[in-house]
């Protein structure tokens, strides 16, 4: 009799684990996620961080590979643009009324070539200058680029 109250217990465990609701995400499926958004430069950003942006920046510009694709995501959040998540490894981004899809890149964390050049054109369309500021009137310092 002892045997049959310790089966009855691992079998009504194993149900609770089995049949137990699995946990989702707080989205259902299919439905759009919140994007990323952060405004612009506020008191409590450090001198730290906005140079950090800065350099991210000027890296895409000078069209480097490798750059930490969590470096770009900071970057466009920072300047204010609306990050969110597509299918799969897509980011969707929507900066300054210009929209794109990139993929994050993957097993690596950093971009290659061919994604930096991508997101330089992006900042370009954007109205993005070399030095992280808004394109105006004045001459370009990208005019060889």
């Amino acid at each position: 009799m002892g045997g049959n109250v310790g089966e009855s217990l691992i079998a009504k465990s194993f149900r609770e684990i089995a049949f137990a609701p699995l946990r989702t995400n707080s989205n259902p499926p299919g439905a759009p996620r919140e994007p990323k958004v952060r405004p612009p430069v506020s008191e409590g950003d450090t001198v730290r961080e906005v140079d950090k942006h800065r350099r991210t920046i000027q890296a895409i510009f000078e069209r480097r590979a490798n750059i930490p694709w969590a470096d770009i995501e900071k970057m466009l959040i920072h300047k204010g643009a609306e990050v969110s998540e597509g299918s799969g490894s897509r980011v969707r981004i929507a900066f300054k009324g210009v929209r794109a899809v990139f993929h994050r890149p993957h097993p690596r964390k950093e971009a290659d070539r061919g994604a930096v050049a991508a997101m330089h054109r992006f900042l370009v369309e954007a109205g993005i200058d070399a030095g992280g500021g808004e394109k105006g009137g004045e001459e370009d310092d990208l005019q060889g680029l």
